[in-house]
């Protein structure tokens, strides 16, 4: 009996000092524990804390012991936290997790996750205990990352591209609002539809198979064709790309479309760009390999297929899993997602080779996007972080690519804080002229705009439209830096509307080079019109021409045969003298029709331009009005120039009283300026010529008036010769000025503004570019006798003329003049004649213009023929344009319709060496 009571005893001494032990490991445990563990009784009050409790509240042991927990809670969360517990005891919940803001002794709110379990004795709850955990930086990460989601979400409303998330039925889930004002709807109405209800049935079928296709093959598509905006058709580019869930499950199709109408043209500079990217990698000496967006292999640099023992064909199409033992499958597979998602991660693993051996490497991975975002690239490098970092590290990469895409837009991208400048992007800075951010940020936006004035309007029409909360846009002049002003197209929108903060989102595309295109082309088109119709006009005057002179030569010839005859008396003799004057001015008549085309000078001789304005001063100040007061500003010691001095003295006439009718009944000044300059092409290329004079040293003749001046169309206008501003006329005047120019080989520039005036500068090459004469001066001469019967009739010529009357008077001439002749009716008889009699022919007498064979073709046939060929070319078209027409070689004379038997004479004697004898 003792010793069973000496061995119960000894059972209870061990127990209790097993449960001491037991004890004091429990105590150390808490005591050194990272965790807050701390006990209250029933009614809630603190009865234990750990040191870990101690030291994050800040408090000591004997302040914290005796206070209620809801004391440590933050004032705003006290009756949720006491609900939330009251459940807990109520339900007699054992265990319960919670999470909660703690304010430290210090002030500082902390956040707290905690898990609670009552404290039971039998059926009874006496208090509970807790465990608890600092989650201050989780908390604050998940804010930082709601708030960034929030700026991507404003940054997808404002791009210009169309975004849109459709279902695996292609039924609408979401959109922004550029996608859904192209339907004339909200991104709420869209929600719900198909496309059955935009589009046609054949085009929204289209759209369904692309969205199926994308989402089979879980890989991206890219689709361009025609597509409806605002009621006109435009060429869109459309990327589709999978839409996955959490899990990676495909759930429908996201889409990105933006209109390419006008960036068509840079399809080729990008694939050239691409093309240097390729390059690039090559020479990288580390091995590159970039992956899609389904893992897969879409290139490799050398580097990389001879380290991994892969060849280029054999690695396109495989993912990234083939070069990964299957001990490192799953945080490859882990580190490829949050790659996808756009992290930048680092990390250690191991690859193998394609010959099995295993390699050690440091890889690096990123996130590559193309310009137009239409491909995502990977480039994979990953470490291993906690669940904070891996966050922060998201949030971080997420502000870094949306700073890259702004960055590298090609058009201005910034923000406005209550019109200061918060932030732009590199492409403003270089739109405006700026060096970097610091030299811009804070700073107003007037520094935009080149005036006060410009600024307000512009100001009042853009935040007038954005406070309806529109996207606002409009198209303004702006300011440079250094003072030079372009027009832009600027886009606004509140990045936020529904805050206080007046946070404003703007794009400025820069469009001084389409506007300015678009005026050179309207320029060119209008001068081109103006040229054609001059053109046309000259080719009018000079076919009249040329059929008037054909008939007038064979008047003119007529009368002078019947003049030679001696029986003629006194009075019929002066008769047919009279017609034959009247007959050569209406031959000049003719000659003046051809000026219109510019084609032709009468007599160019070397003349002084300040003569010319002097000579005629009191003519010219009687051409203007009364009110009108005519000023000569003369530049003494001009070069000479070379051409007509009546045709001179008509632009100048005409120039002065074009100016007067602008002046009108208005009091106003004409002025006369002459002067020298040296004129390189791009002053040249001001005039309104199509052919230009060569760049150099140009006289010039200047008329200006500070009259009515001329707005755009009118100066289009100016030389047309079917328009005039004159209540009656056909407009003439201005289109007979440019034909004279014309045949002077000089430019003519004018400047006018409405309200302002206008000058008008003619220029005029200086004597030493000599204009050979183009029309022979035809002068009277005494009546002749009758040809000697004693000329020497041993040289034939051939009469090639398809004009019966013209031929049968250039026959009885030639007859006249002691030549044997023969007649063709053409070129082709001529031709064939000149093959069969040759050695007969000394000379062809050859017309221009004849059916079946022309001059210029009959002349080739007969040089061919026999290449010393002497040959008179005759035509009613003035000479210039008659030797701009011969594209090899030229008749040894020309003769212009009509001519009179000595003018023939001259020639043949010249020719031939014939003389008459008698």
């Amino acid at each position: 009996m003792i010793g069973h009571e000496k061995t119960e005893a000894s059972l209870r001494e061990q127990m209790a000092k097993a449960l001491e032990q037991s004890e004091a490991r429990y105590r150390q445990l808490v005591e050194n524990a990272s965790d807050i563990i701390f006990r209250a009784d029933e009614g809630g009050y603190f009865t234990f804390v750990n040191p870990a409790a101690l030291r994050l509240t800040g408090y000591p042991e004997n302040e914290i012991l005796g206070k209620h927990y809801t004391e440590l809670i933050r004032q705003d969360h006290r009756e949720m936290a006491m609900k939330f517990y009251g459940r807990q005891y109520v339900k007699k919940i054992p265990t319960a997790y919670y999470e909660f803001p703690l304010v430290a002794k210090n002030g500082v709110t902390l956040w707290i996750g905690q898990n609670t379990q009552l404290i039971m004795d039998k059926e009874t709850i006496v208090g509970f205990q807790s465990i608890s955990r600092d989650i201050t930086d989780r908390k604050l990460a998940e804010d930082d990352l709601r708030a960034s989601e929030e700026r991507h979400r404003s940054l997808v409303e404002h791009l210009p591209q169309r975004i849109f998330i459709k279902d695996r039925n292609s039924v609408y889930l979401s959109c922004n609002r550029k996608y859904a004002s192209d339907h004339g709807i909200t991104p709420e109405q869209i929600k719900g539809k198909d496309d059955f209800e935009f589009y046609t049935p054949e085009m929204a079928r289209s759209h369904r198979a692309d969205d199926d296709a994308c989402m089979s093959i879980d890989t991206v598509k890219e689709i361009e064709g025609p597509y409806q905006i605002n009621g006109q058709e435009r060429w869109i580019h459309t990327i589709k790309v999978p839409y996955h869930d959490g899990q990676g499950q495909i759930i429908g199709v996201l889409g990105i479309f933006e209109d390419i109408t006008d960036r068509k043209r840079m399809e080729m500079t990008l694939r050239d760009s691409e093309s240097h990217l390729r390059s690039l990698a090559e020479t990288i000496p580390d091995a590159l390999v970039v992956y899609d967006d389904l893992g897969r292999v879409t290139f490799a640099n050398k580097a990389f297929e001879e380290l991994y023992g892969w060849s280029t064909k054999e690695l396109v199409g495989k993912t990234i899993t083939n070069f990964v033992p299957p001990s490192e499958n799953e945080i490859t597979r882990y580190n490829w997602e949050r790659t996808f998602r756009g992290e930048k991660v680092v990390f250690e693993t191991q690859r193998w080779t394609k010959d099995g051996k295993v390699l050690d490497m440091q890889i690096s991975t990123s996130t590559l996007r193309n310009i137009d975002g239409k491909h995502t690239a990977s480039i994979v490098v990953h470490h291993d972080i906690t669940t904070r970092k891996r966050e922060h590290e998201k949030l971080q990469n997420n502000e870094y690519m949306l700073k890259t895409i702004l960055a590298t837009s090609p058009v201005g991208i910034g923000l406005v804080l209550d019109r200061k400048i918060k932030w732009v992007n590199d492409a403003c800075l270089k739109m405006f002229g700026f060096e970097d951010q610091e030299e811009i940020a804070g700073q107003s936006t007037r520094i935009f705009y080149p005036s006060d004035e410009e600024y307000e309007c512009a100001g009042l029409e853009l935040y007038t439209d954005m406070q309806s909360g529109k996207i606002s846009e409009i198209v303004a002049s702006f300011g440079r830096k250094d003072g030079s002003i372009f027009d832009a197209r600027i886009r606004i929108r509140s990045v936020d509307p529904s805050s206080s903060e007046n946070l404003i989102i703007f794009v400025i595309t820069d469009i001084s080079d389409q506007l300015r295109a678009e005026q050179e082309k309207l320029d060119l088109q209008t001068q081109l019109v103006q040229s054609q119709k001059l053109e046309a006009l000259g080719t009018l005057a000079g076919g009249i021409a040329h059929d008037f002179n054909n008939q007038l030569a064979v008047v003119l010839g007529n009368l002078e045969l019947a003049l030679m005859d001696r029986a003629l008396d006194p009075n019929t003799r002066q008769k047919i003298a009279n017609a034959i004057t009247a007959a050569k001015s209406s031959a000049e008549s003719s000659r003046q029709m051809q000026i219109y085309a510019g084609n032709t000078l009468r007599f160019p001789v070397d003349l002084d331009l300040n003569e010319l304005a002097h000579k005629n001063q009191d003519i010219l100040k009687s051409a203007v009005s009364k009110t009108t007061t005519l000023h000569f500003e003369i530049d003494e010691g001009l070069p000479l120039i070379r051409g007509d001095a009546d045709q001179i003295q008509l632009i100048i006439t005409s120039l002065v009283m074009n100016a007067s009718e602008a002046i009108g009944a208005n009091t106003g000044d004409v002025t006369i300026k002459t002067g020298v300059m040296d004129c390189d092409e791009a002053y040249l290329s001001l005039s309104r010529l199509e052919e230009k004079p060569a760049p150099g040293e140009l006289v010039f003749l200047e008329v200006a008036d500070n009259g009515c001046g001329m707005d755009a169309e009118t100066q289009h206008r100016l030389f047309d010769p079917f328009f005039t501003t004159k209540f009656r006329g056909r407009g003439l005047g201005m289109a007979e000025v440019m034909g004279l120019v014309k045949g002077h080989r000089g430019a003519i520039i004018v400047d006018s503004q409405t309200g302002k005036g206008t000058t008008i500068r003619v220029l005029f090459p200086v004597a030493t570019q000599e204009l050979e004469p183009s029309v022979k001066d035809i002068t009277m001469t005494e009546p002749r006798s009758t040809i000697s019967e004693n000329l020497m009739r041993s040289k034939t010529i051939l009469v090639v003329e398809d004009e019966q009357s013209v031929r049968e008077l250039c026959v009885e001439w030639l007859d006249l003049l002691g030549y044997n002749t023969i007649a063709a009716v053409d070129g082709a008889e001529g031709v064939g004649i000149f093959r069969e009699r040759l050695n007969e022919i000394d000379m062809v007498l050859l017309d221009y213009v004849m059916p079946r064979m022309n001059g210029i073709q009959a002349l080739d046939e007969l040089i061919r023929i026999k290449p010393d060929v002497k040959v008179i070319f005759s035509s009613g078209y003035n000479e210039d344009i008659m030797r701009e027409r011969f594209p090899g070689p030229r008749p040894a004379s020309i003769l212009h319709k009509p001519y009179d038997m000595d003018i023939l004479k001259a020639e043949l004697d010249r020719l031939l060496g014939t003389t008459d004898s008698g």
